[in-house]
């Protein structure tokens, strides 16, 4: 799916700045009225005009693969990619700023992500239970905010292992407190 930087509505043209909350929030993933040629939302291409991914945007989009053009994007609300089980690709761009509670928590088959130096909050449990997850990049050297359990996974998937790898003499101690499956900081 590709979504449009700008829409046009009696003659009167919009610019899309959000993505709203529940636009896509549908238990069975049918994407309903919306013409594609496939009835299971895959992959979104998001115009780098979106500030906005609002709260269950794509909640429970569980063939959701991957998500594109982030660029524009300031805020991921809550639980915007919860249980989006097979998401295995997002690329943030360096605009973003939050990433509220449960963002991505069970998108199992993520399995690296870079974290941008943009970042100043992470909610709690936002990566919660992604379980392939297996690296965390953050090239900032000054600590986001992170929420408890932020990085929890089921340990018999990852036994206990994710890689954090941030600056050379940056201050990683915030990270502690995100997980106790962060085993391992180069």
């Amino acid at each position: 799916l590709v979504i449009p930087q700008t829409v046009t509505n009696n003659g009167n043209t919009y610019t899309v700045t959000a993505i709203g909350d529940n636009a896509f929030n549908d238990n069975d993933n049918s994407i309903g009225t919306i013409e594609t040629d496939d009835e299971y939302l895959t992959s979104v291409q998001i115009p780098n005009t979106v500030t906005y991914i609002g709260e269950k945007a794509f909640y429970y989009c569980t063939k959701l693969e991957s998500i594109s053009g982030l660029d524009g994007v300031t805020v991921i609300d809550e639980y915007a990619f919860k249980y989006c089980t097979n998401l295995n690709s997002i690329t943030f761009g360096n605009n973003l700023t939050q990433i509220e509670r449960e963002a991505f928590s069970y998108c199992y088959d993520l399995t690296s992500i870079t974290i941008p130096s943009s970042v100043t909050d992470i909610g709690a449990q936002a990566f919660y239970y992604t379980n392939n997850l297996t690296l965390v990049t953050c090239p900032a050297t000054t600590a986001p905010i992170i929420g408890s359990s932020c990085f929890t996974t089921y340990w018999p998937y990852t036994n206990g292992r994710i890689t954090l790898t941030v600056p050379f003499g940056s201050d990683y101690s915030y990270w502690e407190s995100a997980s106790t499956s962060l085993k391992k900081i180069n």
